[in-house]
C-alpha cells in the first residue's frame, strides 16, 4: 500500500461517508486521483466495494496444546544396562503449536 493510499484509507476509516471531492481536498490531489487510489484499495482487498466498506482485520485463534517437546538419542549404539552418551534437544511442539506455525 502507498503511503497515500494509506492516508485516503485513514481519512475512509474516520468517515466512511466521506465524498471523493472531500478526500481530494484533504490529500491535495484531484477527485480523479482519489478515485484511483480507491480503485487501488479495492483491487487491493482494503476496502470491500462501494460505500467504502472496511474488510475486517483478519485473525485466526488456534486451540489445541503447545507444549515443549524433548528428543533424546545416543550418540554412540545404545548399550543395555550401562550409562550411554546421549544429546538431548528441546523444541516446540504440540498440536496447537504446529498448526499456528503453519498457519503463519
Amino acid at each position: 500500500m502507498t503511503n497515500r493510499e494509506e492516508q485516503i484509507l485513514g481519512l475512509i476509516r474516520q468517515n466512511p461517508m466521506i465524498s471523493q471531492n472531500e478526500l481530494a481536498h484533504l490529500c491535495g490531489i484531484t477527485r480523479s486521483g482519489v478515485a484511483a487510489h480507491i480503485s487501488n484499495l479495492v483491487k487491493k482487498g482494503y476496502l470491500l466495494g462501494k460505500g467504502y466498506i472496511v474488510s475486517p482485520p483478519t485473525y485466526v485463534a488456534v486451540i489445541g496444546g503447545i507444549n515443549l517437546d524433548i528428543y533424546g538419542m545416543s550418540v554412540n549404539p545404545v548399550v543395555s544396562h550401562s550409562s550411554n552418551v546421549g544429546k538431548i534437544t528441546f523444541s516446540p511442539g504440540g498440536i496447537g503449536r504446529n498448526i499456528s506455525y503453519d498457519l503463519g
